[in-house]
């Protein structure tokens, strides 16, 4: 059986070799969970030209992402930390364990990797728990309304005359919004 963790590293282009360092030890060298062994999966570039998002531009970011197998998140957080990143400001890693419903974002500040969002760091809403107006605050936005755990809003639309309107659903994790535009 298998416990996957979604990874997604955001970088300055001035730290491609550390990234690339961190990919190849996550392959050979990073240890397990709950195993012995080693080597847990790899990171791959997702935003070179060949790649493909929504929109009539590339992305203009440098970011990395795997999905990797039983690994010790703690050992591959301390790694990150202790890494030499020419810009450390910079670097967002992004991790949605099994069972979790959001990404944990975590960045370098001070020399320090601290989690940003969620605000709790120990926050454990996994998806086995069904989602409902108990397990996930209620919110209200413009006259939106939940649904599971996310929220339908009536927004303008960004590209038509004012207006019209376009109903959407918003993952809400703790009633954060995005903006459509």
């Amino acid at each position: 059986m298998s416990w996957v963790t979604n990874v997604m590293v955001s970088i300055d282009s001035n730290d491609r070799p550390n990234v690339e360092a961190l990919s190849d030890w996550l392959r050979t060298e990073a240890p397990l969970r709950d195993r012995p062994g080693r080597g847990c999966g790899f990171l791959c570039e997702i935003t070179g030209e060949d790649t493909a998002w929504g929109g009539w531009k590339y992305p203009e970011c440098d970011m990395w992402a795997g999905a990797l197998n039983h690994a010790d998140l703690n050992a591959v957080l301390d790694h990150i930390a202790q890494m030499p990143w020419r810009c450390p400001n910079a670097l967002q890693v992004f991790m949605m364990d099994q069972e979790e419903a959001f990404f944990r974002l975590s960045m370098l500040r001070d020399g320090e990797l601290r989690q940003y969002a969620p605000v709790t760091p120990d926050e454990e809403t996994r998806t086995s728990v069904p989602m409902t107006s108990e397990t996930w605050p209620r919110v209200t936005v413009g006259g939106g309304r939940v649904r599971g755990h996310c929220v339908e809003v009536t927004t303008p639309r960004c590209d038509e005359a004012a207006g019209s309107e376009r109903s959407e659903l918003i993952a809400g994790a703790n009633g954060g919004v995005r903006s459509p535009c």
